[in-house]
């Protein structure tokens, strides 16, 4: 994972795991658009976390032309799968970015649409995965056993809503790996 386009539900989640500093000290370039922050962050507090990862540059935003969002209407209007504005902006952006970027969504039909038009797409959980590993010569900024908390405590909230069955393959998986 060279380059990752964030959704809403991903800046959220990792907001409300409280990931979004091990997220950034991975050195992952990571983009959104301006569609999706700040326009979809709604709280006080997420917006302020993330518009200073923003100014520092760590949070690229797209910004949408009045010509591109023409052309992002005609798209959604084309992928006639109901996915938001925000979402197919953030489908077109890892589009553009090329071969090495990946979204990262939350959403279902935003993942399907993805794999229908060949971009690699992953969860907030694939997220977690890099955040714990050392893959392509980035050390793990989160250890397994914090990972396993934070991903619990995600699993609580309300407005999360996980495949249990997949966080439970991930917290077995991290806590034998916590034990080596």
């Amino acid at each position: 994972m060279k380059v990752v386009v964030h959704d809403a539900s991903i800046l959220i989640d990792l907001a409300l795991s409280k990931t979004v500093e091990a997220w950034f000290a991975g050195g992952i370039e990571t983009w959104t658009t301006e569609l999706i922050f700040p326009a979809e962050i709604g709280r006080p507090e997420q917006r302020a976390l993330f518009d200073a990862y923003a100014v520092a540059g760590k949070l690229k935003i797209r910004k949408i032309t009045p010509t591109e969002l023409e052309t992002l209407v005609a798209a959604q209007v084309g992928l006639g799968t109901g996915l938001s504005l925000a979402d197919v902006s953030a489908l077109t952006l890892a589009r553009q970015l090329g071969e090495g970027s990946v979204l990262a969504t939350g959403d279902r039909m935003l993942r399907k649409t993805a794999d229908k038009e060949k971009i690699n797409a992953c969860g907030i959980l694939g997220l977690f995965d890099v955040m714990v590993s050392c893959a392509e010569g980035r050390p793990a900024v989160l250890p397994f056993s914090v990972a396993i908390e934070k991903l619990r405590d995600l699993m609580q909230r309300p407005e999360c809503r996980l495949p249990a069955e997949r966080c439970a393959e991930k917290i077995k998986l991290w806590s034998q790996n916590r034990t080596k």
